[in-house]
């Protein structure tokens, strides 16, 4: 059994390119490339294309402004009114519930005051 995995190969080496024949001298036809069958896009001249999407937003889409930002901090503290985790300091909660309530109400009210022209009557 010792002979089994330490025999000799019966096969003769082979040489991937013979002495003779360089790899310089191998050519390997191709075929035409066809500019449908491209993965990327060229131009006129069979340069790569590059265009950059489009980094346009829409008004006020993805972009909030700091009014925004607050306003829906308050509201968040006002939704954890009535909920309950033993964590919480419910007192300091409480408080900033109220504070968050206190802002959004006179924000509410400043823009009622705004807007007032258009419920009263001329004159």
């Amino acid at each position: 059994r010792h002979h089994i995995f330490h025999a000799p190969s019966r096969r003769p080496l082979a040489h991937p390119l013979s002495t003779t024949v360089s790899a310089s001298a191998l050519h390997i036809p191709t075929e035409e490339a066809d500019r449908n069958d491209d993965l990327v896009e060229r131009d006129a001249n069979g340069n790569y294309s590059m265009a950059a999407p489009s980094t346009s937003l829409k008004p006020n889409m993805g972009v909030q402004t700091e009014l925004e930002e607050e306003t829906e901090q308050e509201n968040q503290m006002i939704g954890l009114y009535g909920k309950r985790n033993e964590h919480w300091d419910t007192a300091a909660i409480l408080s900033e519930i109220k504070a968050a309530l206190d802002s959004s109400l006179e924000k509410k009210v400043r823009s009622l005051d705004n807007d007032r022209w258009m419920f009263e009557g001329e004159g």
